[in-house]
C-alpha cells in the first residue's frame, strides 16, 4: 500500500470514528488514551486528544501555539485532508476560526503533502512526506 493510500485510509477511519462519537464519547476516549496521545500530521503539527476535545498544536521557529477545536471542526479538517489525498488536489475548508488548506497535488516529490492554515494562531505552513 503506497503512503498516500495509508494516509487516506487513516483519515477515513478517523473521520468515521469522529462522526460516530459525540463530545462525551470523545472525552471518554481521551481519558482512556491518557494526556499525551496525539495524531501527528507533521513533525511540527499535531492534534492532541484531551478529555475536553481536540487541540491543534503547531510548533516552529522556536515557538509552540495551540488552539482548541470542537469535534465538528476536527471532523471538517480530517475530511478535507482525506479528500485532498484521494483527489490528489488542493482542498480548502473553513472550520470555526480556522481556514485550512491541504495540498496533495503531485510535486517534484510525489509523496509530499503541504498543509497551510490561518486563524488565531496566525499563518502556518507544514509539509509532510506521505
Amino acid at each position: 500500500m503506497n503512503d498516500h493510500r495509508k494516509i487516506k485510509v487513516f483519515f477515513e477511519v478517523l473521520g468515521r470514528l469522529l462522526s460516530r462519537v459525540g463530545s462525551q464519547a470523545l472525552a471518554r476516549i481521551g481519558a482512556e488514551l491518557g494526556p499525551e496521545e496525539k495524531v501527528t500530521l507533521t513533525n511540527g503539527l499535531y492534534f492532541r486528544v484531551e478529555r475536553s476535545g481536540l487541540t491543534l498544536v503547531s510548533v516552529g521557529a522556536g515557538e509552540c501555539q495551540s488552539m482548541k477545536l470542537s469535534v465538528d471542526e476536527a471532523k471538517q479538517i480530517f475530511s478535507s485532508i482525506e479528500s485532498a489525498c484521494t483527489s490528489r488536489d488542493v482542498v480548502k475548508v473553513r472550520a470555526g476560526e480556522l481556514s485550512w488548506t491541504t495540498d496533495a497535488r503531485p510535486k517534484s516529490n510525489p509523496e509530499k503533502v503541504v498543509i497551510r492554515f490561518t486563524g488565531p494562531l496566525g499563518f502556518h505552513t507544514h509539509g509532510r512526506q506521505a
